[in-house]
């Protein structure tokens, strides 16, 4: 018997009948169209919420994605001092989750990591700067 593979198009479906296949399929379908759509995010939050069913490629996918989303957004030109600070402090809390995992994981997440990183001991230097100015 052949295998066919089934896929709901979640546009059409409450979030109660998505299933992981079926998500994964739209998400990937999206980031070729509509990378920065509120449609992909959408199923980028879902899938985070079901961490324990993904592979570690997927969750890499995912995440990276989510890095490249916050990395436009910080560097939007009309994107104000105020947001980007909020942006960094945000960041700086998961960093530091980051920093507990193993440090095979910790390779594999390096290439989202290694520019927030940058950017945390630039803000760190300016605070200082102008604590001691």
């Amino acid at each position: 018997m052949p295998f066919i593979l089934s896929c709901k198009d979640i546009d059409y479906y409450p979030q109660e009948e998505w299933d992981l296949g079926s998500v994964l399929a739209k998400r990937r379908a999206l980031l070729y169209t509509e990378p920065l759509s509120s449609k992909v995010m959408r199923c980028n939050k879902w899938l985070c919420e079901r961490t324990d069913e993904l592979t570690f490629s997927e969750l890499i996918d995912i995440w990276s994605h989510s890095m490249w989303c916050v990395y436009c957004c910080y560097q939007d030109p009309e994107c104000d001092r105020e947001l980007q600070h909020e942006i960094l402090l945000n960041l700086r809390k998961h960093f530091h989750e980051y920093l507990k995992l193993p440090e095979r994981y910790q390779e594999k997440f390096w290439p989202m990591w290694s520019f927030w990183y940058g950017r945390f001991l630039a803000e760190l230097a300016e605070e200082e700067e102008c604590g001691h100015a």
